[in-house]
């Protein structure tokens, strides 16, 4: 999948739902430390700009840079 999900803070019930189901089909995510659910390829930051860095390691993603 060329994408990530990024989860900074906790989520309504629904949303951890669709974010579970993401992952289980093989998007990557960076997940904070109390997380509730292992599934999936993950990564665990508390600090928003380390989850950027973070995230961009993951080997299925493509990074394009534009300028302008």
């Amino acid at each position: 999948m060329p994408g990530l999900l990024l989860i900074t803070e906790s989520l309504e019930p629904v949303k951890y739902l669709v974010a579970v189901g993401l992952m289980k089909l093989g998007a990557p995510a960076v997940v904070p430390s109390d997380y509730p659910f292992p599934y999936g390829n993950r990564i665990t930051s508390d600090a928003p700009a380390e989850a950027v860095a973070l995230g961009s390691t993951f080997p299925n993603l493509r990074v394009q840079s534009f300028e302008g």
